[in-house]
């Protein structure tokens, strides 16, 4: 967008120039002829000068379209009036010459030009002054008011012209360059990118910078930031086909511009990387910044491919990471943003539903109660929690997901009087907005005597007592609670006295391999034995064949849940 408003300035500086050379001649001209028609004239060329005044900041600027639009009409009326004043008067034509010259002074734009023009203007007057040739229709007759006039308008344009410079130039600063750091921003580099030939690509990112910022403030961060780019600027002063940029918050980018082996340049990032990680002294504290390089380089190279090999990099805790086609990142990074998409529009169109697996009572084989799975509809298949769920915590529309399974699975069971259960994570217990929702469809609907929560058990949750406190108004409510995956490795019975569960679902991985595995055995039969004492049901996860069955039932398991009873369907028996 910057790109295209410098355009719209080289659009109207020819125009700007036009008018000013006109206003400034024609306004001379009024004041030394005070007749009617001048005096118009002159006024207006003085609305032409004051709108060519106007700063091109506000020109470049989309919603003044309008200017450009003004200084076209007044450019045309200007040049019309002056043609007017051009008869048949030598002196006039004279004039003429006199406005003319200036303007191109002006346009070059140059000491050195304008000096040309300007000796060769008063060669040709001084020349046909000597020879007395009557040439009044090409030249002028030298005299002092002409003179006059001819250097007051080159100097006032020329001064002009040195100012648009100046203001373009600062312009140009602006747009291609990070003041701060003093070296060359982003926009300098995808310039640099679309017209040089480059051949590899190093980025620089400095591990854990949020950290220091939150912990020494912003000023030291800055101070941090600038030491660490005049660091990198001096290992990189001296080297000829390397060429340093500033991108956003601590991160550095090197472009290279001469066809230099893979192997060398991953060299040379670890050679910097060395220098790079040393001790930086600010305010008296001492900061020891690490860093992490992703490289993109060969046929390849572009931003998105350093970046994704930066993130592999900060993600297998290495210095240095160089991208290639078979990078299992790309893979990942593609399927995630799929994966998004999806989630995204599964929201928007509510295709977010629940389906219902039994579980069963082990006493009579009798359906107990249903678990409530959610799932999400994508052009007619369906995706499963794994594909979808973590995935719906990075682009945050996992709320929204909890939102529309507790809708969806209430309003499902509000007339069933059958018991079911839904799941929450740590997410859900400890987010406000979640509970009070909750809490708010309990009200609503009038099932929570039919209701259980399923908690996954964890020591992810720092404040335990946001959780116990939404826990005690749900089980006031006449809700049950679940502890789900118990045994899948943080494993706390004070946790399920916390809690106050009222049931113990454990895990997946024990139950599938009791018949084939001791330790497996012996774990669960030392799980129920505890939980029995405690005065808590137990549910045996994954119970998909009769063996599995029999040894859960002689271990005086409560419930079961597996393919073997029942798979997940949208509607219950």
């Amino acid at each position: 967008m910057i790109e295209e408003e410098m355009k719209s300035v080289k659009g109207v500086k020819h125009i700007r120039n036009v008018l000013l050379v006109c206003s400034l001649s024609l306004i001379y001209y009024t004041l030394s002829n005070l007749i009617i028609g001048d005096i118009i004239t002159g006024f207006i060329c003085c609305l032409s000068l004051i709108l060519v005044s106007i700063d091109t900041r506000y020109i470049i600027k989309r919603n003044r379209i309008y200017h450009k639009l003004i200084l076209s009409v007044f450019g045309y009326i200007s040049l019309c009036l002056l043609l007017m004043f051009i008869r048949d008067d030598a002196n006039k034509i004279g004039r003429m010459w006199a406005l003319l010259i200036p303007l191109f002074v002006f346009y070059t734009q140059t000491v050195k030009k304008s000096i040309i023009i300007l000796s060769l203007y008063l060669t040709a007057l001084l020349i046909k002054t000597i020879i007395d040739i009557n040439l009044d229709i090409v030249f002028v007759r030298l005299n002092i008011e002409q003179l006059t006039v001819f250097i007051i308008i080159s100097i006032s344009t020329w001064v002009y012209a040195m100012a648009v410079n100046r203001f373009r130039e600062s312009l140009n600063y602006q747009l291609y360059y990070n003041k701060f750091v003093k070296l060359p921003n982003r926009v300098s580099m995808l310039r640099d990118i679309k017209e040089s030939n480059i051949y590899g690509l190093i980025l620089i990112n400095m591990d854990g910078f949020k950290k220091i910022n939150s912990l020494y403030g912003t000023d030291i961060g800055d101070k941090l930031i600038y030491k660490i780019s005049r660091r990198i600027h001096s290992l990189c002063l001296n080297l000829e086909n390397y060429k340093l940029y500033k991108l956003h918050a601590d991160e550095f980018c090197l472009l290279i511009n001469k066809d230099i082996s893979q192997n060398f340049v991953v060299d040379f990032s670890h050679g910097l990387i060395n220098k790079i990680n040393n001790k930086i002294d600010i305010d008296q504290l001492e900061i020891y910044p690490t860093f992490s390089i992703g490289i993109s380089h060969g046929f390849n190279v572009s931003l998105e491919n350093a970046d994704m090999a930066l993130k592999q990099a900060k993600e297998l805790n290495k210095d240095v990471v160089l991208y290639s086609d078979v990078n299992p990142l790309v893979n990942s990074y593609i399927y995630n943003q799929t994966a998004a998409i999806k989630i995204k529009k599964g929201v928007e169109n509510s295709a977010i539903f629940p389906e219902f697996q039994p579980i069963i009572s082990l006493k009579d084989d009798s359906i107990y109660k249903y678990e409530a799975l959610v799932r999400l509809k994508n052009r007619g298949s369906i995706c499963y929690p794994n594909e979808f769920l973590g995935i719906s915590k990075e682009i945050k529309q996992y709320k929204n997901i909890t939102f529309l399974m507790i809708e969806a699975t209430f309003e499902y069971f509000k007339d069933k009087k059958s018991n079911f259960s839904i799941n929450l994570d740590n997410d859900d217990l400890t987010d406000i907005e979640t509970t009070d929702y909750i809490i708010f469809m309990l009200k609503k609907y009038n099932i929570a005597q039919f209701v259980t929560f399923e908690i996954l058990e964890t020591k992810e949750v720092e404040d335990m007592s946001i959780v116990v406190n939404f826990i005690n108004v749900v089980k006031s409510y006449g809700c049950k609670i679940a502890i789900d995956d118990f045994g899948s490795g943080y494993s706390n019975f004070a946790y399920l006295l916390e809690l106050k569960a009222d049931y113990l679902k454990i895990d997946a991985s024990l139950i599938k391999s009791l018949d084939s595995d001791k330790k497996s055995y012996i774990i669960t039969k030392g799980i129920i034995s505890l939980a029995k004492d405690m005065g808590i049901k137990t549910i045996a996860e994954y119970v998909h064949n009769n063996e599995i069955s029999n040894i859960v039932k002689e271990l005086g398991v409560d419930f079961a849940q597996g393919f073997l009873y029942g798979k997940p369907k949208p509607y219950i028996l």
